[in-house]
């Protein structure tokens, strides 16, 4: 029997989450479900950063008394990034597999990117399946985190999270080190969305959501620079774009793509069908608007 069926049989506080369950994490403080358990017996908490494939449910220390407590709980470990290499190990698995440089081609992304942000592909150490690796840079080009998306050719949508980043790794602007200081910042939900709207010749960046809402990095490292915010064209992408909006605090248009949805929803789709050219357009037009209208407009 599986661990999570084991949970659900014990009738310990779960949330169903793709092919698992998010569970309150018994190794630190845990307030919100943050540990997430799939049906192979993968175990990864959000909040702390435990990770490791599960051989016997005690191992978790979950009881039906929950949410278990033992002495001597793990502390939230400390924020440091990934090992030195990785991005690296990664880069050259992804590139001696043809096969697997078919999807991000497929996405719009050109060779000459995959290369240039050193995409890979890798299991980490700890994940139970590899996945796509997105390293993440900090302003002085060292690495910082790693953004880890899963392989849609083994595992199925819907079956879990599709992106992961390094457990207790730092919170990250995604290509900040890139960013040019005299335009406005185009500010894209996700890091795959992001190369793409910088082979576009656009300033684009992708703040993971930690980074908006509990670390100010965006205010802190750009604070003269207005922002347009081009977030996916579905229900979710608008959500997380207004939020964005609200906490950025600062001159902000926030713009919803301005095509029929089945056109495409995000910025990758919208480059496949539409072309470089259509989003330049979109772009451009809202920064003219933008500078004629300085507080900002959603």
């Amino acid at each position: 029997m599986s661990i999570v069926d084991q949970i659900i049989e014990k009738g310990i506080p779960y949330r169903r989450s793709g092919d698992g369950v998010l569970v309150h994490c018994p190794f630190h403080d845990d307030s919100t479900p943050s540990m997430w358990i799939t049906r192979d017996n993968f175990a990864y908490c959000f909040g702390c950063g435990w990770s490791r494939k599960v051989d016997s449910f005690p191992e978790l220390g979950l009881n039906g008394s929950y949410p278990a407590r033992r002495n001597g709980s793990v502390k939230r470990k400390p924020r440091q990034p990934p090992p030195a290499g990785l991005d690296e190990d990664a880069h050259m698995d992804l590139m001696s597999r043809p096969e697997k440089l078919e999807y991000l081609l497929g996405r719009g992304i050109a060779m000459e990117s995959i290369v240039e942000y050193r995409l890979g592909y890798t299991d980490a150490g700890f994940m139970v399946r590899p996945r796509y690796s997105i390293p993440v840079y900090g302003m002085n080009g060292e690495l910082i985190n790693m953004k880890f998306r899963a392989d849609p050719s083994i595992e199925e949508a819907g079956t879990g999270f599709k992106y992961i980043s390094y457990p207790g790794a730092l919170p990250y602007v995604f290509n900040a080190h890139r960013v040019n200081r005299d335009q406005p910042l185009v500010c894209v939900g996700g890091e795959l969305d992001c190369i793409v709207a910088h082979q576009c010749g656009l300033n684009a960046i992708s703040p993971m959501s930690e980074s908006i809402e509990r670390d100010p990095l965006i205010r802190t490292l750009f604070p003269d620079q207005p922002v347009i915010v081009l977030f996916d064209k579905d229900e979710a992408g608008i959500k997380h774009g207004m939020r964005a909006e609200r906490l950025l605090g600062k001159p902000v248009i926030h713009a919803v793509w301005p095509h029929p949805a089945e056109w495409g929803e995000d910025l990758s789709d919208i480059y496949l069908r539409l072309g470089k050219e259509y989003i330049v357009h979109v772009v451009e037009r809202l920064g003219l608007y933008l500078r004629s209208h300085p507080k900002g407009w959603w």
